[in-house]
């Protein structure tokens, strides 16, 4: 089904205009230090004011939104900032996990670590209680659910996990890549997941 949203963006585009207009009005005839960006050309601490206000009120009209649907088992998770995430309509949250002895891991496959990510992969695995394959996207739901402890993937696609983010974030975990760096677009192939934030640390320095 396709919702038509025409509206709802011409509103918003309206409202940064508005707000745009009267941060550059207010500055107008004043002094303003220009810099150059990396690319070599000018911006003024106005034009940076300016795309901070813009990017705020895109955030809160479009908020992080994430969804994990496994339709054979009609289990749907959503996860959205400012909201716990939900597992068919009721919140779910991470589980403590008192040390890192104790976890439980799943990766989609052993065959996407290579190379120095087998061998870190191989200490993080040593350390865990338990291993299990072949979870996906789904895992990280589950984790989200508070059955699994940690999720770990290398070689995969932003696509394959931006997704996750919010979803994760949002029921109490932690999720970044493996220098415990916030994932973004341009995160790269390899990132990790975990309910308990003491594991996490734990599996980073594992991992590095």
């Amino acid at each position: 089904m396709k919702i038509n949203n025409r509206e709802c963006f011409i509103d918003l585009a309206q409202h940064l205009a508005d707000v745009s207009g009267e941060i550059i009005r207010r500055s107008f005839h004043k002094s303003n230090i220009v810099t150059v960006k990396s690319d070599a050309s000018p911006v003024t601490e106005i034009d940076r004011t300016v795309e901070s206000a813009i990017r705020g009120m895109i955030q809160d009209a479009y908020p992080e939104l994430g969804i994990i649907d496994q339709p054979i088992l009609r289990k749907r998770w959503v996860g959205v900032d400012g909201e716990q995430t939900v597992l068919n309509g009721s919140p779910v949250h991470v589980r403590k996990c008192q040390d890192i002895s104790e976890a439980l891991i799943d990766i989609s496959s052993p065959e996407y670590f290579k190379g120095d990510d087998r061998n870190a992969f191989d200490r993080l695995r040593k350390a865990v209680k338990w291993a299990v394959y072949g979870g996906s996207c789904y895992a990280y739901g589950m984790l989200s659910a508070g059955f699994l402890d940690i999720g770990i993937e290398a070689e995969h696609e932003p696509t394959d996990y931006c997704a996750l983010v919010p979803i994760v974030r949002n029921a109490g975990g932690v999720i970044t890549d493996w220098q415990g760096t916030s994932l973004t677009i341009n995160s790269g192939s390899r990132f990790i997941a975990a309910g308990d934030y003491g594991v996490h640390a734990k599996a980073l320095r594992l991992l590095n």
